[in-house]
């Protein structure tokens, strides 16, 4: 139910439907991909379930802040974490794990946190120059910060930029833009 507009954003009350109460921490729905909206309305579109375990002895996830992983193993993040991860844009930081260079990366436009770290698995770069040149390196990821969704690009890349200056990862580090 909309209960008030603040200037283009929407405020809205829910409520868990108790009669889905048994499914709590272990039903995963599939939003699709490129889906990412705050309010998705499955009368519209059906949503596909893509697991319901037995129990949910699924760690929850830590909070954006404590997220913390290794590039290598990025698929073996917990389908409810990766739901998470796929809802957000935002700053990420690479870590080498035998130089300890740091890489301040983000995450904008349709791509989200999710993307970008499974880019970094699959290609061992991400599409970046400095890290394409020094080969596949294992990698430790972690989230900076979370971006509102109707931030612009422009936005983004500014608050990127922020982060590379406090981390000095364009001195020290593995950023050269």
């Amino acid at each position: 139910m909309l209960k008030t507009d603040r200037a283009g954003l929407h405020l809205y009350e829910i409520h868990a439907e108790e009669k889905l109460s048994r499914y709590a921490g272990r039903l995963t729905v599939d939003w699709g991909e490129g889906k990412r909206a705050w309010v998705q309305l499955a009368h519209l579109r059906d949503k596909r379930v893509a697991e319901i375990r037995k129990d949910a002895s699924e760690d929850p996830f830590p909070g954006f802040t404590r997220f913390s992983w290794d590039i290598e193993e990025i698929n073996a993040v917990p389908l409810a974490w990766q739901s998470v991860l796929r809802s957000v844009k935002g700053i990420y930081l690479l870590v080498c794990k035998e130089t300890g260079k740091q890489y301040v990366g983000l995450a904008k436009g349709e791509e989200n946190l999710w993307a970008r770290f499974q880019d970094y698995k699959n290609s061992g770069h991400g599409g970046n120059t400095e890290l394409r040149s020094r080969g596949r390196k294992p990698y430790q990821v972690t989230v900076l910060e979370v971006v509102n969704q109707v931030s612009s690009d422009e936005k983004i890349e500014q608050i990127e930029n922020e982060w590379k200056k406090k981390l000095m990862s364009r001195d020290f580090g593995l950023n050269r833009n």
